[in-house]
């Protein structure tokens, strides 16, 4: 059967169970509803010790009767203590620019999209990237993204689709994402598109539901739905190098 024509069915992730579901139609199943965001900053402070020396004392006055002339030396200027623990003050880092995340047609131009899903089309689904993951670990980081946005082919009136699902990561989220997958030992490790690959094939009553993620610094790119493992992971590199160029890299 066709990449294009065969039905999903949910990924499951680290101690997620797949279990066959009704066939109903794509678009369906992709509507939900929210999209979040969340933030991270750093801030740095610091303090600056100063310290001055005292002044040399004056001379003797002359011993002329009539008249006294001090002759000592100027007070010299205060200055820094030789040796001293001047710290300069230290200015906040700057939080990285939020990445852009380009629309559909520029994440993965139709052309690309169907040589791997021949007929599929753009689709609105309004889903809510979180209800389209593939267990509850991948579910509850792009819950925590910085920010994620999905996209959408499929043939109408079919069982056949898949999302694209690009999401901005902290370095402490993606750590602990990519632990859980190596982890979980039902994915396949590996390298997309200069990123971090993981990849996982069930094959149902329902058909081939594949799921692919590709970490590579802030960007997490997911592709799961109703494709064969090889275009799964080409266009997840496809969608990778559409945000690659949207951000001028």
């Amino acid at each position: 059967m066709p990449a294009g024509t065969r039905p999903g069915c949910r990924v499951a992730g680290r101690g997620d169970t797949p279990a066959p579901r009704a066939r109903r139609s794509y678009t369906t199943v992709m509507a939900s509803a929210r999209l979040r965001a969340g933030a991270v900053a750093a801030l740095i402070g610091a303090t600056l010790l100063l310290a001055a020396c005292t002044p040399e004392p004056g001379g003797s006055p002359t011993p002329e009767p009539t008249v006294a002339t001090p002759s000592g030396s100027p007070t010299p200027s205060p200055s820094a203590t030789p040796g001293g623990d001047a710290t300069p003050s230290a200015s906040p880092s700057a939080e990285p620019e939020a990445l852009e995340i380009p629309g559909c047609d520029d994440l993965i131009p139709l052309p690309v999209v169907q040589a791997h899903f021949p007929n599929a089309v753009p689709i609105e689904s309004g889903a809510d990237p979180a209800d389209v993951m593939a267990g509850p670990a991948a579910t509850t980081a792009v819950r925590a993204a910085v920010q994620a946005e999905i996209c959408t082919w499929g043939i109408p009136a079919s069982d056949g689709g898949f999302n694209v699902i690009v999401a901005e990561l902290t370095e402490s989220a993606r750590d602990g994402l990519v632990a859980e997958l190596r982890g979980a030992g039902t994915f396949t490790e590996g390298a997309v598109g200069g990123g971090v690959s993981f990849s996982r094939e069930i094959d149902t009553e329902l058909g081939i539901t594949t799921v692919t993620y590709v970490f590579d610094d802030r960007v997490w790119v997911t592709v799961n739905g109703t494709l064969h493992l090889d275009s799964s992971r080409q266009l997840a590199a496809a969608a990778l190098e559409g945000v690659r160029a949207a951000n001028g890299e």
